[in-house]
């Protein structure tokens, strides 16, 4: 089985927009987050979602997700004060999912939606060959 986990707690106090995430910015009247999301529910990679938010947003987010059918939804973790506790967290539900040593985790950011299906198959693929998998741009 394989988990997507998606960092969606960060603020992007680059953008200079106070305390609203720069994920939750609507494109075309949708959540960029939400754009995230719809390329991991098309992945048949993918079978479950863990989504890292903060609580302020989780329901929010659950709406977003009934409105737009993401059906592969586990469970949300809690945001950490960094990008690593973050992920951690992450990790943590997925072992409470009984995640099994053959299984794949990919951690994405919930601001970036122009992940392809492909690039999220080929990543979790090259798992059977690799301990760890980053994919760069050339």
């Amino acid at each position: 089985m394989n988990y997507a986990i998606i960092l969606s707690g960060g603020i992007g106090t680059r953008m200079q927009m106070g305390d609203f995430p720069k994920q939750y910015l609507e494109v075309e009247k949708k959540p960029i987050l939400l754009y995230t999301l719809e390329q991991f529910q098309k992945s048949s990679a993918v079978e479950k979602i863990v989504i890292v938010a903060a609580d302020a947003w989780r329901e929010k987010i659950r709406g977003w997700m009934e409105e737009d059918g993401i059906t592969k939804f586990l469970a949300f973790a809690d945001a950490g004060d960094t990008r690593q506790e973050s992920i951690h967290n992450g990790l943590t539900v997925c072992m409470e999912d009984s995640v099994l040593e053959n299984d794949g985790v990919i951690i994405h950011d919930g601001v970036r939606p122009l992940v392809s299906e492909q690039l999220i198959g080929d990543c979790l693929a090259a798992l059977a060959d690799h301990e760890a998998v980053c994919r760069c741009c050339r």
